[in-house]
């Protein structure tokens, strides 16, 4: 453990510096229409068959020293039972998939329904070929246990939210093929569910996102989503971002409903002149809706990634930001009026990786769970066996405020920088606690990225970990 405290100590101890906000409004990229318009920007071919899965990306081969040693140590029974109860730093267990089944569980996402009821939904990957489902789960006890409330077909990477007294799920109708923005609605806590498809891309396009929040800002829901488009794929260079819309009293069920903004990719001239060169490209996914600082109207900030010539990435300490430029309005089913102008990179913990971010007004301070590359320069850049709460007060520069999960199942750090992983968390403000649900790799998992688990997190009191507002 001696020298996990020691890379945390290491990591935790760099200064970030705040990056300058700066308005700098660049091309916009295609127009999105909704289901019932035609015009979706069209690829230059068939779409490819086999997308990333929930996880955004295909997953990554461990070291065969690593996984051979590991493997030892669980055939020994020097871990837990598989599917048993987690006894690991306050971690509930919700869900459990044997990795041998080659099924895994990702999106988790997390509501509470009323004073009683919090829920947790997932889906699993990768299922090629086979109907998606999104699985909700139900605790009345306050995330000490979970029962199975209802499995809910053609939903996948959803996020899970509660509007007007009814339950809602969005996120897409499938990986594979030409996909949809789909979204179902339950009046019933959960039990039995409505679904509509409110927006379809052209042939050759596919959409892509995770479980990622939605946002209530003056009437309006914001929910992000990306698209590619086309039969050559890099992940993510090719994704366009943007910001679907519908008016807070809207039945959410139309696709009338719903608006989009100009879509966005990344281009060579975001990269800023502080990088060290040569950086060749980079992408961006998994936006966040925001509210940003001082009622400058709502952004999108993004996990995003620089690459060099080989491939290598530069930086997981980065977010990029965008600020939703309203167009004129355009009256019902005319969307993409509204513009996503880039802001700048933001200096964030773990901003390479997937996390949600939130204003809290309680604590009065942007939020977020993340996974912070403490092996940047290591075997695996890309480990998520650190989970860190981070904190904002002006959204651009972001601090570590404590750590809330590290490993701890027996496995050597190298080991774990493969074989365990804490990550894609999903949380709410309850009272004084942040309640998560955690995409959790642990004890016999395929990897770090191939989750067996999908678990509940109570950080009690977390305001306690944030240090004093200025005067």
């Amino acid at each position: 453990m001696s020298r996990v405290l020691a890379a945390l100590l290491l990591f935790t101890c760099r200064i970030y510096a705040a990056v300058a906000l700066h308005a700098s409004q660049q091309a916009a990229g295609p127009s999105i229409h909704l289901a019932d318009n035609p015009g979706w920007p069209s690829g230059n071919g068939a779409v490819q068959q086999r997308p990333p899965d929930s996880g955004q990306h295909p997953s990554p081969a461990v070291p065969a020293h690593i996984r051979a040693e590991v493997e030892r140590l669980w055939y020994q029974g020097a871990a837990a039972a598989a599917g048993s109860t987690l006894h690991n730093q306050g971690l509930v267990q919700i869900a459990y998939s044997d990795p041998s089944s080659g099924v895994y569980l990702g999106s988790p996402s997390i509501a509470r329904l009323d004073p009683q009821t919090l829920l947790v939904s997932h889906d699993t990957f990768p299922e090629w070929g086979r109907p998606k489902a999104t699985t909700v789960w139900s605790s009345q006890d306050g995330g000490a246990s979970w029962q199975r409330r209802a499995v809910v077909p053609r939903q996948y990477w959803s996020t899970l939210f509660v509007h007007r007294g009814a339950l809602y799920l969005l996120g897409t109708d499938d990986s594979d093929g030409h996909n949809a923005v789909a979204i179902s609605r339950s009046t019933d806590g959960g039990e039995t569910w409505n679904q509509s498809m409110i927006a379809r891309p052209s042939a050759g396009c596919h959409f892509g996102t995770g479980a990622m929040p939605v946002l209530l800002q003056g009437g309006i829901l914001y929910r992000s989503m990306e698209y590619w488009c086309g039969t050559e794929w890099a992940w993510p260079q090719f994704y366009h971002a943007l910001l679907l819309s519908a008016p807070a009293d809207a039945d959410l069920l139309s696709p009338a409903s719903w608006s989009a903004s100009q879509a966005r990719q990344f281009s060579s001239d975001m990269l800023p002149a502080w990088m060290p060169g040569p950086m060749v490209s980079g992408g961006y996914l998994e936006g966040n809706a925001v509210s940003l600082p001082g009622g400058a109207g709502v952004g999108l900030l993004l996990r995003c990634l620089v690459y060099d010539a080989q491939g290598r990435t530069y930086t997981m300490q980065h977010a990029c930001l965008f600020q939703l430029r309203p167009g004129p309005s355009p009256g019902p089913a005319a969307p993409g009026s509204d513009s996503l102008a880039w802001q700048d990179f933001v200096d964030m913990p773990g901003g390479g990786n997937r996390f949600t971010a939130r204003w809290v007004p309680e604590a009065r301070r942007y939020l977020a769970l993340t996974n912070p590359s403490i092996d940047r320069y290591g075997s695996n850049p890309d480990a998520r066996n650190i989970l860190v709460l981070v904190h904002s007060t002006d959204l651009l520069s972001w601090r570590i405020a404590t750590t809330v999960l590290i490993p701890n199942d027996g496995l050597t750090w190298e080991q774990s920088l493969w074989m365990t992983g804490y990550h894609y968390a999903d949380w709410i403000v309850d009272g004084s606690d942040i309640l998560a649900a955690v995409r959790t790799a642990y004890d016999g998992a395929h990897s770090y990225h191939d989750s067996n688990r999908i678990t509940f997190k109570r950080i009690g009191n977390f305001r306690r970990y944030l240090p004093p507002m200025p005067a």
